[in-house]
């Protein structure tokens, strides 16, 4: 199984746009991926609470997406199928009232990282249709950087 990362470097969050969206494709390869690493790191210049999901929204995003290169942690391994985009041209997302992951944390200097336990990984989409997973403020809009590490099944 192939594992790709992508970078989040010193980016305000947002309540209304996703810091990061995953998304499948419909079928085959990368239609079923795992979250299994998110790490955020604050640069806020004074104590600012954030409150970061990872949600399975209820309305989808519409429009191109801005895609992210995959990186990949093998460099032998495929080019990924899937996307993760920083935002949709027409709509953003619209997250539904059940969080998958509560993210919370000082954003002066703070830093929060969640690593799944084998098994507990965060599974985005099934086969036949495109699935997506945004990281996304709940609450707060500071500056954060850091990663997100994701597995095609």
């Amino acid at each position: 199984m192939a594992k790709y990362t992508y970078s989040i470097n010193g980016t305000a969050l947002s309540t209304s746009t996703g810091l990061l969206t995953v998304q499948t494709a419909a079928t085959g390869a990368g239609s079923v991926v795992s979250v299994q690493e998110i790490m955020l790191g604050g640069e806020a210049g004074s104590s600012t609470v954030a409150r970061v999901v990872f949600n399975r929204p209820s309305a989808a995003p519409t429009g191109g997406a801005t895609a992210q290169t995959a990186e990949k942690l093998h460099p032998a391994s495929p080019t990924a199928t899937h996307v993760v985009a920083t935002a949709y041209a027409t709509t953003q997302g619209t997250l539904s009232t059940n969080d998958v992951l509560i993210l919370g944390f000082n954003a002066f200097g703070g830093v929060v990282r969640w690593l799944a336990a084998p098994g507990e990984e965060v599974i985005v989409g099934t086969q036949g249709a495109v699935a997506y997973g945004i990281l996304r403020s709940r609450s707060g809009t500071p500056t954060v950087s850091g990663h997100i590490v994701v597995e095609e099944a």
